[in-house]
């Protein structure tokens, strides 16, 4: 790894602990949940460490991962699980919606060559943060966990058919596989723009194949 390597990597960690903390400070700001429908979350939660199963139909992938951090933390933490619950949910949706950062960063570096200089990365990334949600861009707050979390698996597996399309491993297609099945079970919003994404794509190759096939043909017939 080069010097300059290094220093987009330290500035990418950077971006993150900052929109880690200050995710941090808005949930933690109040002993409730931030936004309209923040204490949706912790409710789903409970009633799936209560009857182990969703309260209301919805997407899992979120209210299973929250509950099986509960879970989990009751065998070392000593305090009330409905604080716990919500303590959770507030640290989930602190650091997930960050994560978006990577898989960003990472597609962007292979698309400019790894000549990214740092003021490019801190526009990358303000983009990614602010195509989160209208509450994660402006608020900072939790009405939009599974969104958040939904466009993580997306931008993941955007860039997983990138390096597919790129280097031709079949490791992409299974990488790419696992994070739509993530967003399978997260978010039918984020799913869908992935389809789209995915025909958009298919459409631009069958349209540039064409015309390559075109081009061909009269450089036959004129010879």
């Amino acid at each position: 790894m080069n010097k300059l390597q290094l220093k987009n990597w330290n500035s990418i960690f950077l971006i993150i602990v900052a929109g880690i903390l200050l995710r941090l400070y808005k949930n933690f700001s109040s002993s409730l949940i931030p936004g309209i429908n923040g204490g949706y979350y912790p409710f789903q939660v409970k009633l799936i460490l209560e009857n182990s199963k969703l309260g209301f139909s919805d997407m899992p992938f979120i209210f299973y991962f929250q509950a099986l951090i509960v879970k989990i933390l009751t065998f070392f933490v000593d305090t009330d699980i409905d604080t716990l619950i919500i303590n959770t949910s507030k640290i989930v949706d602190s650091i997930f919606p960050t994560l978006v950062v990577l898989p960003v960063f990472i597609l962007a570096r292979n698309q400019f060559k790894n000549k990214l200089i740092p003021s490019n990365i801190y526009i990358i990334t303000l983009c990614a943060y602010s195509i989160l949600s209208i509450s994660s861009a402006s608020m900072l707050c939790s009405d939009y966990q599974k969104n958040a979390v939904g466009i993580v698996w997306l931008a993941s597996s955007c860039l997983g058919v990138y390096l597919y399309l790129k280097n031709g491993q079949l490791k992409y297609i299974y990488i790419t596989l696992i994070f739509v099945t993530l967003n399978l079970i997260t978010h039918i919003g984020t799913l869908g723009a992935f389809i789209c994404f995915i025909l958009t794509l298919f459409s631009i190759i069958i349209i540039t194949e064409k015309k390559q096939l075109f081009k061909h043909k009269r450089k036959i017939l004129i010879f």
